[in-house]
Parts: C-alpha cells; structure tokens; sequence
C-alpha cells in the first residue's frame, strides 16, 4: 500500500499554467471530482497476478482568508468511492451508499478510508506558486482512525504511529502542495515520496506536460524497501512514463488529467519480481448552478459518478 501512495501522490504533480495564480475569493466554494483507476501487474516466483482499483473523490475547496501572498484554505472531502479487485479478493467503500449512508466501513483494505470524508483540513497557500506550507486538521483524521482501531486496556492504538506520519501537517502540505502547484516554465525535479528516494523529471511545454527518469537512474535508480529481511521486499524504479495536462481559467484550476506507467525490478523474498503500473487520472471542477458562499444553504456536494464537470469527462486531454 506504500508503494501505491508513493506512485498517486507522484501523479497528483498537477500544476497549472504559469501565466497563471490562484485567483481564490473568499467564502466562495468549488468542488471538484477526482476519478483514478490503476492496474498492476506482479510477476514473480512462476506468479502472474494483476489488480485493478478504481478510485473516485469528491472535494470542496474554500477560501477563508485570502491575501496577496497568502490565503487560508479548507479542503474537505465530501465523498469517497473506492473498488479493488484482485485474484480471490474484491473489496469495495462508499461513504454514500445507494440509501444515503456509507458501506464497507468494515472493509478490511479499504474502510479507513472513510476516516477522511468530512475531515476540514485547512491549507496555508501561497496563491502565487500553489505551494502549500501548512495544513492543521490533520488530527481529526488521525483520531477518527485512533478509535477505529483501539489498542488494548491503557495502551495507544497499533495504527497511531502510522496514522501521525501519514496526516501530519509535513504530508498532507506535500500532497495539497502538488495538486495546487503553479508550476515554472520548462523542466521540473520532482521529489518521489515514500517509500521511493530520488527524483523524477517533469517538463511543461505550455499546459501540457511529460513526465519522465533523471538519466543518472540509469545507474542508480530510486528503490523502496517494502520489507527488511529475511522475508525481504525491494523494488527499483526502472522505467517512468507518463503525460497530462492542465486547464487552467481566470485564476480557477478547471480541469486536468493524466496517465502514467511505472515498471519494478527487484526481488520478493530471494525470488525475481517485475510489477508494472498502470495509472489514469482526471480532476474537474463542477460547476453549481450558482457559486455558492460559506453563507449559502446550496449543497456543494453532488454525485461523483455523474458527468458533470466543467469541461466534463472527456478523457485524457
């Protein structure tokens, strides 16, 4: 599961034209749909399995204070619909089943999800860059996972370590900071996030962008060490691949999309491992029949599986 963090958080680098900043209005909310699927293939020890997980978001965005320099801004999840399918498993989530209420809460892969919906995070932006610096809120979600797993008798819960790394302010700012990023003209090093080190390489030409290995990873290519030894899990980075692109309008992210393969050498337990990822994304903004405020009654949230969107779901542009 690390490792598909790793690999989402690395194709959520969205960025917008640099021509272009936040052009945020106080109280004013937009919502966005988020839809990912991924495959991946794993080969090893005589093995040929492939997964499938398909991944749907909805999330508001609020502007509370806004500034020249900087803005504070609530992000908040308001849906999350996840599916994950692979030889003997099926798993599935929904924060808003077909009666209103979620389902699979006890889903053993994909419950905690439901940790995150309507969890206010607030966001320390720099409109300018989209480069986020803080984000408080985190605890909720922390928390919320904190009593969903409880620990024995006077003890803390066994998912509170990794819960506090995974939503502190430190991560979720990188994670925001990479979807709300102004990126610079030209050639870019992006920083993998855990559990891969090193960097990869993403070039804009106008709106649209590649994604792409440095040429030193020839010779040294990211790892993630998934477990130690002596039942040991370690995989390099051989191959990246990838594109999107990004719509930006008068200061407001409207739509963007993506795709991305990423292949895995490396060894599971002494034997030979090749995995081999598959990832498509798509963000777009909804537009309400009217802009709503902090003081409007309108609901922001709609269904995600609609087609509904400003430039609508048109694929990969």
């Amino acid at each position: 599961m690390g490792l598909n963090r790793a690999l989402t958080c690395l194709v959520l680098c969205l960025g917008l034209n640099a021509a272009e900043s936040h052009q945020f209005v106080a109280k004013q909310i937009s919502v966005y749909w988020y839809d990912l699927k991924q495959n991946v293939t794993w080969r090893s020890g005589g093995d040929d399995l492939t997964y499938h997980t398909h991944l749907r978001w909805q999330f508001a965005l609020i502007p509370l204070e806004v500034g020249p320099e900087t803005a504070q801004v609530e992000a908040r999840i308001l849906q999350v619909k996840a599916e994950h399918a692979g030889p003997g498993s099926t798993h599935s989530v929904n924060s808003r089943g077909p009666d209103g209420h979620a389902v699979g809460s006890d889903d053993p892969l994909l419950g905690d999800m439901l940790a995150l919906v309507d969890a206010p995070l607030v966001l320390t932006v720099d409109p300018r860059s989209g480069v986020v610096s803080a984000v408080s809120g985190g605890d909720t979600i922390i928390n919320r996972l904190e009593r969903l797993h409880p620990g024995p008798p006077g003890e803390q819960s066994p998912m509170a370590a990794a819960a506090r790394r995974s939503y502190s302010s430190e991560r979720l700012a990188r994670l925001w900071s990479r979807i709300l990023l102004v990126p610079s003209e030209g050639e870019q090093s992006i920083t993998l996030d855990e559990p891969l080190g090193g960097t990869a390489i993403r070039t804009w030409v106008g709106d649209r962008y590649e994604l792409k290995l440095p040429p030193e990873a020839a010779d040294n290519p990211p790892t993630a060490v998934l477990a130690a030894a002596p039942n040991g899990i370690e995989l390099q980075l051989t191959e990246l691949t990838g594109s999107g692109s990004v719509l930006m309008r008068d200061g407001i992210l409207r739509h963007a999309g993506g795709k991305a393969m990423a292949r895995f050498n490396g060894t599971a337990m002494t034997q030979d491992l090749v995995q081999q990822h598959q990832i498509t994304w798509e963000l777009g903004r909804i537009e309400l029949a009217e802009q709503t405020t902090g003081e409007s009654e309108t609901d922001p949230s709609a269904d995600p599986d609609s087609d509904t969107g400003d430039e609508g779901r048109t694929g990969q542009p």
